[in-house]
């Protein structure tokens, strides 16, 4: 769940369909505004102070550095980190 509130993506990457027919599809500015500026106050929330201590149960998951689980613990700002 962190590393999905403290990734910088805004919103998940929607799959698109293979039907010839689509439908018109209603975007709402002043939501999709508010919704950014909630992600960009959750990133910063958790991020960049960061807290005091971090402890990862699985540290496997943590050894390929590519992974998003590893990014994410990167971008944590702390003084401990116990894996």
């Amino acid at each position: 769940m962190f590393r999905l509130l403290s990734s910088k993506k805004v919103a998940p990457s929607r799959a698109k369909s293979r039907s010839k027919k689509t439908k018109p599809e209603v975007i709402d500015v002043e939501e999709e505004d508010k919704n950014k500026t909630l992600m960009i106050d959750m990133h910063s929330t958790l991020v960049d102070p960061g807290p005091d201590l971090v402890m990862c149960d699985e540290g496997h998951r943590i050894k390929n550095s590519g992974a998003a689980i590893c990014q994410a613990l990167k971008s944590i700002k702390t003084r401990r980190r116990v894996v």
